[in-house]
């Protein structure tokens, strides 16, 4: 949801179709990597307003629901980009980070090892390459995480009893080393 009359308009669909909003997942994510000196603030702005500013936009939709019917758990996608800024990503980085300061959220692995880019290339120039041994050398050989696998993982946690509260969910990839 990149604005916040659109989250509303979500909520207020979900509501009318279900009559309750029983979770929120929010799964935002732009990345333009690139150095700082010299990057296009136009793209800085984009990541912050969609990872950052769109978290905020779903997260105030559905509060109203979930507080008159008394639950629903928010689950904050991240990345671990959001715990160690790398060459390259450091305004995505600092958007992740805020993403891990709120509520309930989950962290993921880096993209490159997610089988899905995060990076839209439209009208810029395409990402570096990932940088054998430096931007994800924990990961290196290990399959990619599937979309299914991070959705597996949330529904795994929201199906905890109600008095378990998980605060953050590290996923990686089996063949991982640490």
């Amino acid at each position: 949801m990149g604005e916040d009359h659109q989250a509303r308009a979500f909520i207020e669909q979900i509501r009318d179709r279900l009559s309750r909003v029983d979770a929120l997942v929010s799964n935002a994510g732009v990345m333009r990597p690139g150095p700082i000196d010299g990057a296009a603030t136009d793209q800085w702005r984009e990541m912050i307003h969609t990872n950052v500013m769109g978290v905020l936009y779903c997260m105030r939709a559905a509060l109203p629901a979930m507080q008159a019917q008394g639950s629903g758990p928010i689950v904050n996608v991240s990345s671990m980009s959001g715990r160690r800024a790398r060459a390259g990503t450091g305004v995505y980085s600092l958007t992740k980070f805020g993403v891990n300061g709120f509520p309930i959220r989950f962290a993921t692995k880096p993209p490159s090892t997610i089988s899905r880019s995060l990076s839209s290339n439209q009208g810029s120039s395409p990402p570096p390459p990932p940088r054998k041994g430096r931007l994800a050398p924990s990961f290196e050989g290990a399959a990619a995480l599937q979309a299914a696998d991070v959705a597996q993982a949330i529904v795994y946690a929201l199906a905890a009893l109600p008095r378990v509260r998980i605060d953050e969910l590290m996923i990686r990839p089996a063949a991982a080393t640490r």
